[in-house]
């Protein structure tokens, strides 16, 4: 009897721990993904110099490196639009013109 309930409650820490770990491994690999959006970004605007966001945003769509969960969850046009603007107003500013 005593035996039988040492196993079930080794049995549920084993599931706990499992199921703690795997969570803590998908929030490691999203924010892996993250990272690897904006530098993606970085690299479409500052690199290549493409200042079309919907050109960005399709390659980075079509990419398998980021799935479209995490882009949807970022709201990852509106995150690239808003870094194409702010690189034009800081190509703008480098150039005098406003």
């Amino acid at each position: 009897m005593f035996e039988s309930g040492f196993i079930g409650i080794i049995l549920i820490i084993a599931v706990a721990g499992f199921l703690v770990f795997s969570a803590s491994a998908k929030k490691r690999k999203e924010k892996k993904q993250i990272r690897l959006f904006e530098d993606r970004v970085h690299e479409y605007i500052h690199q290549q110099k493409i200042l079309n966001p919907f050109t960005i945003y399709r390659d980075i769509e079509s990419s398998p490196d980021i799935p479209r969960e995490v882009l949807r969850k970022m709201n990852a046009f509106e995150y690239i639009d808003r870094a194409v603007k702010q690189a034009k107003a800081e190509k703008g500013d480098e150039s005098g013109i406003l």
